[in-house]
C-alpha cells in the first residue's frame, strides 16, 4: 500500500479501496485501511460504513451491526450505498 494515499481525502480513498480489497478476497488488507479510517468513524458515515464492511466479512456480526447503525445516524436522510435496509423511491 503506498504510504501517502491518504493524505487528502482518507474516506473517500480508503472507502472504495477497503471494498475492492474485501471483493478481492483480501480481507487481512481491507482491514488495515479500515483501521486507517478508524479515527474518522464517528463523525463520516463513509468510514462507518466501511467499518460495517469489513467486520461483516470478518464475520464479526455484532461489530458489524454496531458499526452499520453508527453509519446509518451519520447519513441521516442520505441512503448508503448497498444499504439492504434502505427504501426504494418510486
Amino acid at each position: 500500500m503506498a504510504g501517502n494515499i491518504f493524505t487528502q481525502h482518507p474516506t473517500e480513498v480508503g472507502e472504495s479501496y477497503a471494498a475492492a480489497l474485501v471483493e478481492a478476497g483480501q480481507v487481512d488488507q481491507a482491514s488495515a485501511v479500515a483501521g486507517r479510517l478508524a479515527p474518522w468513524s464517528a463523525r463520516d458515515m463513509r468510514a462507518a460504513a466501511t467499518q460495517a464492511l469489513v467486520y461483516g466479512a470478518l464475520h464479526r456480526d455484532n461489530a458489524a451491526r454496531d458499526a452499520l447503525a453508527q453509519a446509518r445516524s451519520l447519513a441521516g436522510e442520505r441512503v448508503l450505498p448497498g444499504d439492504p435496509s434502505a427504501a426504494k423511491v418510486r
